[in-house]
């Protein structure tokens, strides 16, 4: 087990804190590589998992028949999300419920040592520093791991994988305090800055978290890659996905199909709010990306 790359980096990170000098300001990023597949968890970790705990999948019959739909050959093949495509030609509709249920059991095995790994790294903060350290604790994305009938990430906006973990402990603040608001990833430095009272400079992506907290957060998200943007205003999400010559557009509805199994992107009654979403993803590229 010692030799696994997340053990190794919990480890590393705690021996390098306890070496630390206490009075020596520290900023210190710990970055683990799972869970991911290849979900490689060491088989101690394996046992500890609940079976029965488990959760059923997500999906319906049928959703990918479209091949107007994104993830149609991700899901019939013969290319695929993420690295599939070297499985069963990279159609996920081959995957038994048993591939699903010892996917999802590596996945939370590599969860719980994880979640051990980062304890040692706070009990080595807490014997070096006390109470006055800002912590934050998140992730890149989330994974799918069966739900729609696809594992991975790729060209998604798919709950799974967009709703990310984050938690932020300040110096002295009390816990269990939980908020709603809509955040991003581009908080983190411009949070970190706060915290030590360093002025955030002008012109740079994201807010303090505590801004946003005070104000109700950001009327929208957005994400990008290669070939892919979307964007969220915490009910409705618009996708856009070029696959080689293909232009792929989805809208979903989280209060009438919070599965996000239906395609509204040519809904007569959902036409004003793509409008809207695709304006204000237009609007933030210009800003932002094309000034």
């Amino acid at each position: 087990m010692e030799s696994h790359p997340d053990y190794w980096v919990g480890q590393k990170t705690a021996d390098f804190i306890d070496r630390h000098d206490a009075e020596t300001p520290l900023f210190f990023w710990a970055s683990f590589s799972g869970p991911h597949y290849s979900h490689d968890a060491p088989i101690e970790y394996r046992d500890t998992v609940d079976v029965t705990q488990l959760g059923e999948r997500s999906y319906m019959e049928g959703e990918f028949d479209d091949p107007t739909r994104i993830h149609h050959t991700s899901y019939h093949g013969p290319t695929g999300i993420d690295a599939c495509y070297r499985i069963h030609g990279g159609a996920c509709k081959d995957f038994t419920e048993e591939y699903w249920k010892e996917l999802k059991i590596q996945y939370y095995a590599n969860t719980k040592m994880l979640d051990d790994m980062v304890g040692k790294i706070l009990e080595s903060v807490k014997r070096k520093f006390g109470d006055n350290t800002l912590i934050l604790f998140t992730t890149d994305h989330g994974e799918l791991l069966g739900d729609h009938g696809l594992w991975g990430k790729n060209n998604c906006a798919y709950e799974p994988v967009w709703k990310i973990p984050m938690y932020v402990k300040y110096p002295g603040a009390p816990l269990a305090a939980v908020e709603d608001c809509k955040v991003s990833t581009l908080d983190l430095m411009p949070t970190c800055l706060a915290a030590v009272g360093i002025p955030v400079p002008e012109g740079l992506d994201g807010r303090d978290f505590r801004v946003s907290e005070k104000d109700g957060g950001y009327k929208y998200i957005f994400a990008e890659a290669e070939g892919y943007a979307a964007v969220t205003d915490g009910i409705y999400k618009y996708v856009h996905v070029q696959q080689g010559e293909k232009d792929l557009r989805e809208l979903y509805d989280l209060d009438t199909d919070p599965g996000e199994f239906r395609n509204f992107i040519n809904d007569d009654s959902h036409q004003v709010i793509a409008n809207r979403l695709r304006d204000a993803m237009i609007a933030h590229f210009m800003r932002n990306a094309l000034p």
